[in-house]
């Protein structure tokens, strides 16, 4: 079978809420030959995936993969890293404008700071992440053997 036959059976059995898509441009005219005019690109017709899977999957996964509030404060550390990388690249910035009109020892011990911040926060949020994956996995493992 093609693959596009096996995706469009996977779709029409529900197995997956992902469509399969044949792309414009590897379409093949008579014989299997390219058409002519066209650049030859590839042998086999491309693919792309179309849609997705359903709010209610996602909302799920979230109500067993720990409290709300464990999840807002998932969402806080991963915002708070964000912001931690973008004032490393501030600083860093700061000091080779030399900004703060300092010596060499405040920007290095500046950076230092901003990076034992940056470890710490990292380490924070993917020990939270962790604990919050393991849960949802274990939550929704014992769903589906009951």
């Amino acid at each position: 079978t093609t693959p596009a036959a096996a995706a469009a059976a996977a779709v029409d059995s529900g197995d997956s809420a992902i469509e399969v898509k044949e792309e414009e441009g590897s379409k093949k005219g008579k014989g299997g030959e390219q058409e002519e005019g066209k650049e030859k690109m590839d042998e086999k017709p491309k693919y792309t995936p179309q849609g997705g899977l359903p709010l209610s999957l996602h909302l799920t996964y979230f109500r067993a993969a720990a409290p709300l509030w464990v999840m807002a404060v998932l969402l806080v550390i991963f915002i708070v890293t964000q912001l931690a990388i973008l004032a490393s690249d501030y600083w860093l910035a700061a000091w080779t404008g030399d900004f703060f009109d300092q010596g060499r020892t405040f920007y290095m011990v500046g950076y230092a700071v901003l990076a034992i911040i940056g470890a710490i926060i990292a380490f924070s949020r993917i020990a939270l992440y962790a604990y919050a994956a393991r849960n949802a996995s274990k939550n929704i493992h014992g769903m589906i053997l009951l």
